[in-house]
C-alpha cells in the first residue's frame, strides 16, 4: 500500500472518530484527548473542505458568468436589431421626405417598396409589396425622382415582380420633353432601350430627355425615361431611331414607388 492510500485511510478514520466525538455519550476528557491528537488532521480536513468548497464555488461562478455572457450576447443582438430597424426607418423617412419635396403625393397615390432581388436575365426585380398591400398587375413603378423603372408584371400576396422598361416585351408611347416630337419606347434587352418611330423630319439631338405621354394609357404622362444617347437616321427609312440611356441604374435600384392611382 502506498503512502497516499495510507494517508487517505488515516484521514477517513479520523473523520469517523471526529463524527463520533460529536455524540454526547463520550466524556469530556476522552473527547479532549482525541481532539488533541487529531488536531493536525482537523486542519487538513478544514483545508481540504475549503478547497473543495472553493472548487464548487468556482464552477458555480463560471456557470453564472457563462449565463451572464449569454444574456449579454442576446441583449447585444437585440440592440443591434433595434439599431438596424431604426436605421431602416430613418432611411425610409428620408426617402419619403424626398418624394414629398418633389410633390410626388400631388401627382400620384403611391406605395413605397424595396427591391428584394434582381433578375438580370429576365430584366426584372422583385419588390417586397404585393396584393395584400393594394398592388395589381400593370401598375407603374418609379423612383422618387419620377424616373420610370417598369410596371408590375405579376403580383403575389406579399411580393411583386417588376418588368423593367428595358425588357424586349416592353413598349409604350413617349415624347421629347418640351417638344412635340413623339414616338415609341421599345426595350432592347441587355438593359437597353430605344426611341423608335420618330418622324424622319423631326430634329432631335443627343442629350434631350424623353418622357412618357400616356397616349396609350399604359403609364402616367411626364415620367422621365432617359436621354438620347445616339441617333440612327437613314434616308431609306421613313423613321428615325435613337438609343436612350435609361435614367436609372439597374444595380442601384433599391427603394421604389408603385403608383396605385393617378
Amino acid at each position: 500500500m502506498n503512502k497516499f492510500s495510507k494517508k487517505k485511510e488515516i484521514l477517513a478514520l479520523t473523520g469517523v472518530i471526529l463524527l463520533l466525538l460529536g455524540l454526547n455519550f463520550f466524556q469530556d476528557k476522552v473527547k479532549n484527548f482525541f481532539y488533541k491528537i487529531s488536531e493536525p488532521f482537523q486542519e487538513t480536513f478544514f483545508k481540504t473542505g475549503k478547497d473543495i468548497a472553493g472548487f464548487f464555488e468556482t464552477i458555480s461562478n463560471l456557470k453564472n458568468l457563462e449565463k451572464e455572457n449569454q444574456d449579454l450576447k442576446i441583449e447585444n443582438q437585440e440592440l443591434k436589431s433595434q439599431i438596424v430597424t431604426l436605421k431602416e426607418k430613418e432611411l425610409e423617412n428620408q426617402i419619403l421626405k424626398q418624394a414629398l419635396d418633389l410633390n410626388l403625393q400631388k401627382d400620384f397615390k403611391f406605395l413605397l417598396s424595396y427591391v428584394a432581388s434582381r433578375d438580370l436575365i429576365q430584366e426584372s426585380v422583385l419588390i417586397n409589396k404585393g396584393k395584400l398591400d393594394g398592388i395589381s398587375e400593370g401598375m407603374a413603378v418609379i423612383t422618387f425622382q419620377k424616373v420610370l423603372v417598369g410596371k408590375i408584371e405579376k403580383a403575389y400576396d406579399n411580393f411583386s415582380r417588376v418588368l423593367l422598361i428595358t425588357d424586349k416585351n416592353s413598349s409604350f408611347a413617349c415624347k421629347i420633353q418640351s417638344e412635340d416630337t413623339s414616338g415609341v419606347i421599345k426595350g432592347g434587352g441587355n438593359l437597353e432601350i430605344f426611341f423608335d418611330l420618330i418622324p424622319q423630319n423631326a430634329k432631335i439631338q443627343t442629350g434631350q430627355e424623353v418622357i412618357t405621354t400616356n397616349r396609350e394609357g399604359v403609364f402616367p404622362k411626364g415620367l422621365l425615361v432617359g436621354e438620347i444617347e445616339s441617333i440612327e437616321k437613314s434616308d431609306l427609312q421613313p423613321y428615325q431611331r435613337a438609343k436612350i440611356k435609361p435614367a436609372f441604374e439597374f444595380k442601384n435600384l433599391d427603394a421604389l414607388f408603385v403608383i396605385l392611382d393617378y
